[in-house]
């Protein structure tokens, strides 16, 4: 009897991986195209599809809350976590959020979210 370790499969992987295709399939539609000839030509999910063509659904959007930091500000904050760690200094969770309440106090701006 072997003990190698069972792997399972990562589901982050798969979601959206239909992204072409499914910007393939909404124009099939839109141009003339039945529903059903979308899903099966492109293999994408109908109940999705069908969201998007009739604009229940725009684009692909972020799940979750909204952030409070600008795209920029977190595209900094993720490279100034990625060279610590590069250099042997990983951060820690409390040391993000010291950041991310430096960054704030330091732009001002409404916060809703009452996060400090």
């Amino acid at each position: 009897m072997s003990l190698t370790k069972k792997t399972t499969p990562n589901l982050r992987s798969k979601r959206f991986k239909y992204s072409e295709s499914m910007v393939n399939a909404i124009d099939a539609v839109k141009n003339g195209g039945t529903l059903n000839n979308g899903v099966l030509a492109y293999n994408v999910p109908k109940s999705t599809l069908h969201s998007r063509v009739t604009g229940k659904i725009i684009g692909k959007g972020k799940m979750g809350p909204k952030s409070i930091l600008t795209e920029d500000e977190e595209e900094d904050l993720k490279r100034w976590i990625l060279e610590k760690a590069q250099v042997g200094f990983p951060m820690h969770a409390d040391e993000v959020k010291d950041a991310v309440q430096k960054i704030l106090l330091e732009s001002p701006r409404e916060n809703k979210d009452n996060f400090l």
